[in-house]
């Protein structure tokens, strides 16, 4: 499971960095495709403000085969607002990537 907090550590650390082009390259086919482009990626995702700090979870849930792992991180957005995101990462031939991201407000 240590590729997978991988990619979507570093997906959290580019969108805080505003990389968003890289963030875009490490989501699914389908979320690239729904959002339109790496600069709409963020907004299409439900985050709004940019991300300025961010702390991975203790929580994750990993499905019973093993396929689909979804790993919680604490953020705090550039307008201050404190919310959850849920990211979700899915196994593919060619490794993991991020097939859905949650934001819910604490």
């Amino acid at each position: 499971m240590k590729p997978a907090y991988k990619l979507a550590d570093a997906f959290m650390n580019d969108l805080q960095a505003g990389n968003l082009e890289d963030a875009f390259t490490r989501v699914s086919e389908d979320l690239r495709q729904n959002a339109g482009s790496a600069e709409a990626l963020p907004a299409y995702l439900g985050i709004l403000s940019p991300i300025e700090s961010f702390d991975r979870g203790s929580m994750s849930m990993i499905s019973s085969d093993r396929q689909d792992i979804t790993v919680t991180y604490s953020a705090r957005l550039a307008d201050q607002t404190e919310v959850t995101l849920w990211v979700k990462l899915g196994k593919t031939e060619a490794g993991w990537e991020i097939s859905q991201v949650s934001v819910h407000d604490k």
